[in-house]
This record gives C-alpha cells, sequence and structure tokens, in this order.
C-alpha cells in the first residue's frame, strides 16, 4: 500500500527534491506516512479485538442462563407458580 501511495505522489516527491528537499527529508515524509498507516492499524485491531473480547464475554455470559431457560419445562414453570 506505501509502494503504491509513493507511486501515486511521485511527481509531488520529484518536486519537494526540485525546490530543496533533500533525501532525508524525502525519507522521512514516507517513513511517517508509513508511521501513520500502521498506527492507525494497530489502533483498530486494539479497538475491534477489546469489542470482540467484550462480545465474547458476554457471549458466554449469556449462554448459561439461556440453556437453562431452554430446559424449562412449560408444565413444571406453570405449576410453580
Amino acid at each position: 500500500m506505501l509502494a503504491y501511495l509513493v507511486a501515486l505522489r511521485r511527481h509531488e516527491i520529484g518536486i519537494r527534491m526540485a525546490v530543496g528537499a533533500n533525501a532525508g527529508a524525502v525519507l522521512r515524509l514516507v517513513l511517517l506516512e508509513g508511521m501513520r498507516m500502521v498506527g492507525a492499524g494497530l489502533l483498530l485491531g486494539l479497538l475491534g479485538g477489546s469489542v470482540l473480547a467484550l462480545l465474547t464475554a458476554v457471549t458466554l455470559a449469556a449462554l448459561l442462563p439461556a440453556l437453562r431457560a431452554v430446559r424449562v419445562s412449560p408444565v413444571e414453570a406453570m405449576r410453580s407458580e
């Protein structure tokens, strides 16, 4: 993905170098772009993982009562009231 973005920005990078940007500045530009993408991916992954863990915990916590509810005999339930 980063290689594709650099290829798209090739003209811009050429202009930057023509007006005085050195190789270090261009390298920093590309590395920062890559780090932003990695950071966004990590953030989304951590948030997604937290949500998935919470969803799993809630599902497991609700599973036992749900299984008990399914096993209730209607006759027994009506008799106890």
